[in-house]
């Protein structure tokens, strides 16, 4: 796993997160953009991002959780979520909140709204 602190690019609010060829099937990447950890996942062959911590005690997910076809299960406490969708599967209404990927030149960036 790898942890970046993200930097903003002239004139943009996409982070780099790594070059495609670093990210393989099944794994993920960390990224921190300003307070926010971000995770980075490349499940089916489509890369996701999303909130790095659990809803439920800010357990570090790309470190702490295991993944299980679409799913990533926190071991702390079992919560379990979509990682598609981001969706809380064991508690409804409950969801990690989901960024846009953009790709570019065989490059992976996440892009990030400065004031969420």
């Amino acid at each position: 796993m790898f942890s970046h602190t993200g930097k903003l690019m002239a004139g943009a609010r996409k982070f780099k997160v790594c070059s495609e060829s670093e990210l393989a099937e099944g794994s993920v990447r960390t990224l921190k953009i300003f307070a926010r950890q971000i995770a980075v996942y490349k499940i089916g062959g489509a890369i996701h991002a999303m909130d790095g911590l659990c809803k439920h005690m800010n357990a570090p997910l790309a470190t702490t959780g295991k993944i299980k076809g679409t799913k990533l299960i926190c071991s702390w406490h079992g919560w379990e979520y979509d990682i598609l969708t981001g969706e809380c599967l064991n508690h409804s209404g409950i969801a990690l909140r989901h960024y846009p990927v953009i790709i570019e030149n065989g490059e992976i960036f996440v892009e990030f709204e400065l004031n969420t």
